[in-house]
């Protein structure tokens, strides 16, 4: 691949991701939890192939362990504690803990 076709390609790889992500924070508002978990792993996916960032965001809508939507009081716990975003997993138990700067 040319590096114009691959920057190119790297550009689409990036909206496809946010707007999958989108897609999965609409999904899980509506109650469809199985399918903002597929999203996800699509997101995923695409992230992997494509070698691609994502913004801190993005990171701390899903868990890294176990690949789902975490939608904060169903699926995921969201708490501050003395200076950090605690992030809790209520599929795996699984614990992420995210420092608060200014």
């Amino acid at each position: 691949m040319k590096p114009r076709q691959k920057e190119e390609a790297n550009e689409i790889a990036k909206e496809r991701v946010e707007k999958l992500f989108g897609m999965a924070e609409k999904a899980a508002g509506e109650g469809d939890f199985k399918s903002a978990d597929r999203y996800v792993e699509i997101a995923w996916g695409i992230k992997l192939k494509f070698r691609i960032r994502l913004n801190s965001y993005q990171k701390r809508l899903f868990c890294r362990k176990c690949l789902k939507f975490l939608a904060d009081g169903k699926t995921g716990r969201y708490r501050t504690e003395k200076g950090w975003l605690v992030i809790k997993c209520l599929n795996c138990n699984d614990v992420r803990r995210v420092p608060l700067t200014p």
